[in-house]
């Protein structure tokens, strides 16, 4: 596979987890949503970026697909990035980590668009914020936005948009429905495990990051009927999980799985079982990766813990071993189909 090109300073910005507002307090009327209407065809795709648009639920949402040069005639990947809480859509489209699999004309790359909801923060305030899936009292203290239909569910199935948008963009470009990817950071990253955990039938697999340990997954969650493989990214210096250490979570395999409930949950949730079939750290020191098997022998879940990082994505300036989250997750979707 080609070497990925990563516009790295732009994209440390754009995916790196952190959220901006809409700046309205609670008790204001929604936002506009702010979605796309470039292209100079809306009833074509061309190479490049395209603004395109689905009705689910009565409620039109837009996307942007990014096409690679020259067209495809042949079934490429697709891999859908969802905009963590916050990001500006249109600009993350442009700069997403994975736009060189695009250059390199390897993979098509589709970014849906989340809805505003009022989100509290650590005072309690309240702001607009683009969030995918959120918790039901998030939910059920925004008010339906205008022009909601009265009929339509609330908050929104994601789930079913994203499924639409995928459709979408296979009736008009060559996909493989095989190698279809989703990827994700933060909040994203959850909503990304929890699709591909109720629509192993779609995705081939998962790349995440700022996740934790249980990927937002809960104990008792039930077995996906077919597991599919889940990459996730965290940093040793992440302040969601080093609480439980005392200080940064140490890159030792065996300190991690001292405790069997750490991965608990995901393992449970992909029908995965102790031990690893993998554990190691790098020869730097800077990279642990933790791997648990399928009882086939194939990779179903793998961890990676980066030194250095906090609460964002690793890039190739924020820590020792430059690992960069978005090539590093394109190379893993690169195993889950080896032909790719």
């Amino acid at each position: 596979m080609t070497t990925m090109r990563v516009r790295t300073l732009v994209a440390i910005a754009v995916f790196a987890g952190a959220t901006t507002s809409f700046g309205a307090a609670s008790g204001q009327p929604a936002p506009d949503l702010d979605q796309c209407s470039f292209g100079p065809d809306p009833t074509r795709y061309r190479t490049g970026a395209n603004c395109r648009h689905v009705v689910v639920d009565g409620f039109e949402r837009d996307f942007i697909v990014n096409v690679p040069f020259p067209f495809p005639t042949e079934p490429l990947p697709l891999v859908v990035v969802l905009p963590d809480s916050g990001a500006d859509h249109s600009l993350f489209a442009r700069v997403n980590g994975f736009g060189g699999a695009v250059d390199d004309g390897e993979a098509i790359v589709v970014v849906p668009h989340p809805l505003p909801y009022l989100v509290p923060d650590r005072s309690g305030a309240t702001d607009w914020v683009e969030r995918w899936d959120p918790r039901q009292d998030i939910a059920a203290a925004t008010p339906r936005l205008p022009a909601w239909p009265a009929d339509a569910p609330w908050p929104a199935d994601d789930a079913a948009y994203v499924a639409e948008v995928i459709a979408a963009v296979q009736a008009a470009i060559a996909v493989d429905p095989a190698r279809i990817f989703v990827a994700g950071l933060g909040d994203a990253g959850r909503f990304a495990v929890r699709l591909v955990h109720a629509r192993p039938d779609l995705f081939a697999a998962a790349g995440v990051g700022v996740v934790g340990f249980d990927l937002g997954l809960s104990p008792g969650m039930p077995r996906s009927t077919h597991p599919v493989p889940v990459f996730a990214v965290l940093g040793d210096e992440d302040a969601d999980v080093t609480a439980e250490f005392g200080s940064d979570v140490p890159l030792d395999p065996d300190a991690l799985l001292a405790d069997p409930e750490r991965f608990g949950p995901v393992l449970e949730a992909f029908g995965l079982s102790p031990p690893p079939c993998l554990a190691t750290v790098r020869e730097d020191g800077n990279v642990m990766t933790i791997a648990f098997c399928t009882a086939e022998g194939e990779v179903g879940f793998t961890f990676v813990l980066v030194r250095g990082v906090g609460h964002e994505a690793p890039n190739a300036i924020n820590n020792p071993a430059r690992y960069t989250f978005a090539p590093e997750v394109w190379r893993f979707f690169a195993t889950v189909r080896p032909d790719l």
